[in-house]
């Protein structure tokens, strides 16, 4: 069964009263923005802010005491394999980057049609902060993790295959085969995916012409560029743009 994220949950507690058991068909995957709690799974656990949470698939929960939480849940593809703990605590200067994975999430999956790609690329960061933080990691491997890793932090830069897999000490051919069984793709569409992402916060965050965001992100063919963004998000990057201005606009 298919289990892509339908969509991205955040709730709010503030009580002390016990929620009913739950279950669902599919894995999800919490981030604790603020606050504390007690929540049971296979036990009595204390979540707190900067905390990440895994709830496998058909395993009962519930919460049990909250105070001022504010969560965000979404739910796994069904490739993803999971921690052996609940709860993973992410170190302090990884926060920031968690929390905006998370809030690109929200921003994609509130979209009328969105993208499985980008969904699915934003939520493997995720699991690669995951994977580094957890005291016994199993959700990748070690290579994939340390690849994923790799193309995040040089992604916009001129690399290849060859490149990232000497990086990680694998054989071209190797790499291929553990990140598209571990992921369902190939590292070059990740190293696009994440060269996208970078190119959307670049159109969001500065009005620089896209001929020069398209170079910024490791593109000297502009039009290359469009052709890519236009296949990753359904849009242009002008189209995207506007469409963040019209937003801020509508807020003022």
């Amino acid at each position: 069964m298919d289990t892509r994220p339908a969509q991205l949950v955040r709730r709010h507690f503030s009580e002390s009263a016990r929620h009913g058991l739950a279950t669902h068909t599919h894995a999800a995957i919490g981030w604790c923005h603020g606050g504390q709690a007690t929540f049971e799974l296979a036990g009595r656990h204390t979540l707190a802010a900067g905390d990440l949470f895994v709830v496998p698939a058909g395993t009962p929960h519930r919460w049990l005491e909250a105070d001022r939480l504010d969560v965000s849940g979404v739910a796994l593809p069904s490739y993803v394999s999971l921690p052996s703990v609940p709860i993973v605590g992410i170190p302090t200067n990884r926060h920031t980057h968690v929390a905006h994975l998370f809030r690109e999430l929200g921003q994609e999956l509130a979209r009328p049609s969105p993208s499985p790609r980008v969904t699915d690329s934003l939520i493997a960061l995720v699991l690669v902060e995951v994977e580094r933080a957890a005291p016994a990691p199993v959700v990748y491997g070690e290579a994939v993790t340390r690849a994923l890793a790799f193309i995040e932090a040089h992604a916009c830069e001129p690399i290849s295959l060859s490149d990232v897999a000497a990086a990680v000490g694998a054989s071209p051919a190797h790499l291929t085969t553990i990140v598209r069984r571990a992921t369902g793709r190939t590292v070059l569409v990740w190293i696009i995916e994440q060269r996208m992402r970078e190119a959307r916060r670049l159109l969001d965050a500065s009005d620089e012409l896209v001929e020069v965001i398209a170079e910024r992100v490791g593109y000297l063919d502009a039009r290359h560029f469009t052709r890519l963004f236009v296949r990753a998000t359904g849009m242009t990057p002008s189209a995207w743009r506007q469409r963040v201005s019209a937003r801020s606009s509508a807020r003022g």
